[in-house]
């Protein structure tokens, strides 16, 4: 039995285009309701490009699909990361120069838009501008930036308290058995309140008797440590607090 085909594929190519252009008239749009409407010189200008035009379009779409395939893997992995490398891309930003209040506004950003992903679901979309204005505003804020800072410090993100100033690395040294032994560690002192953590131990074999402990920091200043039971924290014994959320 022949079939519509069989016709089809002997029609010249302006014939050819009409056909298909009658063909497509008819699908009606299951939203609009109406016709479809495609003019023959469309198909026309496809059915007469070289091989080598099509077989490069192709290509070019493999290539498109394995980007796409690794964009979509990383996002999987690593939905925060891989929100926050396209805010940078999209900003400008390398992540490795960022200022302090670019990091807090960041972090800040990512959050938002896991929370706008999970409750838009479909609707949600990666190149939404509002994500971009919400950066901006966090990040020109003083007083977002403080909130932030605080959450920071509450959470101990040590890479970005380090670098915003309320962290700094300082020596720290413990005298043993009448002064024959000096140890020297390092630690991190929060210049906000004081307090010592992070303290580097060492193997103490053959030393028995703990004289004194202080820190040096960077300037020379040196504060002796002791061990609050109350807050249950180490602390430098008469140091001044420093305010270091303005950024």
């Amino acid at each position: 039995m022949q079939k519509q085909y069989d016709d089809f594929v002997k029609l010249k190519v302006k014939e050819m285009s009409r056909t298909i252009s009658k063909l497509t008239y008819t699908y009606l749009d299951p939203d609009t309701k109406k016709a479809t409407v495609v003019p023959a010189s469309h198909y026309e200008k496809w059915l007469n490009q070289n091989k080598e035009e099509t077989i490069d379009q192709a290509i070019q779409y493999q290539f498109l699909n394995v980007i796409y395939t690794q964009i979509k893997n990383l996002k999987t992995e690593n939905p925060r990361y891989f929100q926050e490398a396209l805010l940078c891309l999209d900003l400008n930003l390398k992540p490795t120069d960022m200022a302090v209040d670019e990091q807090l506004a960041l972090t800040a950003t990512s959050v938002m838009m896991n929370m706008e992903e999970e409750t838009k679901k479909k609707k949600f979309h990666l190149l939404d501008s509002s994500f971009i204005e919400y950066f901006t505003e966090t990040k020109e804020s003083p007083e977002v930036q403080s909130k932030l800072l605080q959450l920071a410090t509450k959470n101990q993100d040590k890479e970005l308290l380090l670098k915003a100033g309320v962290l700094e690395e300082v020596k720290y040294y413990s005298n043993w058995d009448n002064g024959a032994f000096i140890i020297g560690t390092k630690a991190l002192l929060n210049v906000e309140d004081g307090s010592i953590t992070d303290i580097e131990s060492v193997d103490l074999q053959g030393v028995t008797t703990l004289d004194k402990e202080y820190i040096v920091r960077g300037n020379g200043e040196e504060y002796e440590v002791i061990y609050d039971e109350t807050s249950g924290r180490y602390e430098a014994v008469g140091y001044q607090r420093e305010n270091c959320m303005e950024i």
